[in-house]
């Protein structure tokens, strides 16, 4: 059995300011759809990604970045249905040392697993399956078995977090869990964003809807912010609407909006709903807004969004579609640019060559993007002195990459070491393969 999902590390030798090569490590696998915060991530030495391989079966994978040798571990258990939605998520608890992993998950019960502790802290010579509990049920006593694009992030205290849709799309909710690494249990928050409330954008009046989140991410301050769409049914992407913002300074517990009232608080089951002040940027329905976009913090600790919409309200979501940048200024007000001004791949395309990928910044507060069209892989930067208004695009990559992935960068090594670790996918004869 091959086994597939790189680490292609991009500009080994550069300080977040320029990027020059890639340097890749493939096995055989997927993980490539575009929900999630985690799929790469490093720690102590060691970067993890988990994947799919060739028989739908669960990997993991770790790399020493000492030397560049990875060590790959095959779980006994196997996707149950390969509908292109069963992620798998990966999280780190550092202040016990365990790795997290959710996976197969689409609108079903959650299947859960962990390492021993010490794991990522006091990394063993040789990883195997003995070293993890197995798949097991995170919430055991609760009743929760309707779960959907699970993302794991941390605050600065190195404390573990869980967000997920409870139920379906266009009816759902947003949960928010916490990890104790003292007794390694997890505890139900509460809910952030409510299903309910009534929409008067869509046919009329709709009562039903679920928040497609861009991210959840705290700032340097603990600040933790969100941002998302709401999606009134499941039947069309036409649904999607409006850019919504709120931020915890609280860890979670108390959400408000962007003017600084408060709009949700857990504390008392008041959660997030339609009838809510979130919206800051408008977006009306049939403008085929994505639902999934990313989103990233910049270096003054303002959400930028990178996703696509059409540009005009259109029955066909095929119509003047386009990658789009919103985001936040430092005096408070939203901001939006189509990104239409570059000769290679940003310009107008179907939806269909799309992809919901990353957006990131260097130490000079420049935002960079990465996307794969046409088997090529291409990188794009906008400079914080132009307002980010200057893309200028180049290749990465010129004739390997396949597929609408959803590469996710690893994180930590990118703060940490200053190299770009992402994801992308490669054809192997049979399919695609991820490499990461």
């Amino acid at each position: 059995m091959t086994s597939s999902v790189t680490a292609a590390d991009i500009g080994e030798q550069f300080n977040k300011q320029s990027v020059a090569s890639i340097d890749t490590t493939v096995f055989e696998g997927h993980n490539s759809s575009p929900w999630g915060q985690e799929k790469v991530l490093s720690h102590g030495g060691y970067q993890y990604t988990a994947y799919w391989d060739d028989d739908n079966s669960l990997n993991l994978s770790r790399r020493d970045l000492s030397n560049n040798s990875v060590q790959t571990i095959n779980f006994s258990y196997t996707l149950t249905d390969n509908d292109n939605h069963d992620n798998i998520s990966l999280g780190i608890s550092p202040n016990d040392g365990r790795l997290h992993l959710v996976y197969d998950v689409h609108a079903d019960p959650i299947n859960y697993q962990y390492s021993d502790a010490g794991f990522i802290t006091n990394p063993p010579s040789n990883i195997s399956t003995s070293q993890f509990s197995g798949t097991t049920d995170m919430f055991s006593n609760l009743k929760e078995d309707r779960i959907t694009y699970p993302r794991f992030f941390n605050d600065n205290t190195d404390k573990l977090y869980l967000v997920y849709r409870m139920d379906g799309s266009g009816d759902g909710d947003t949960l928010l869990h916490t990890h104790d690494a003292r007794s390694n249990d997890w505890t139900r928050e509460g809910k952030v964003i409510d299903r309910s409330g009534t929409f008067s954008g869509w046919n009329g009046g709709h009562d039903t809807r679920n928040a497609y989140l861009h991210g959840m991410t705290f700032d340097d301050n603990d600040r933790l912010h969100t941002t998302w769409v709401y999606r009134e049914v499941a039947s069309t992407i036409a649904s999607n609407h409006d850019i919504h913002y709120a931020y915890s300074d609280d860890y979670g517990t108390t959400w408000k909006n962007d003017n600084g009232n408060v709009i949700g608080d857990l504390s008392a089951n008041d959660p997030i709903d339609i009838n809510d002040p979130s919206k800051v940027i408008d977006v009306p329905t049939y403008s085929f807004i994505i639902n999934a976009g990313q989103m990233a913090l910049d270096a003054d600790n303002q959400p930028h969004i990178f996703t696509y919409r059409s540009l005009f309200r259109s029955p066909s979501h095929d119509r003047d579609t386009h990658y789009i940048h919103y985001w936040r200024s430092t005096d408070g007000s939203w901001n939006s640019q189509y990104i239409d001004n570059t000769e290679i791949f940003l310009q107008k395309r179907t939806v269909s060559t799309f992809n919901r990928d990353p957006i990131l910044f260097d130490d000079n507060n420049n935002a960079h993007i990465y996307v794969s069209v046409d088997q090529k892989l291409f990188g794009a930067v906008a400079t914080s002195s132009s307002g980010w208004s200057d893309w200028r695009t180049y290749v990465l990559d010129a004739g390997t990459i396949v597929g609408r992935g959803g590469r996710r960068y690893d994180k930590q090594r990118w703060e940490q070491d200053n190299v770009l670790s992402i994801p992308l996918i490669q054809p192997n004869g049979q399919g695609d393969t991820i490499t990461s």
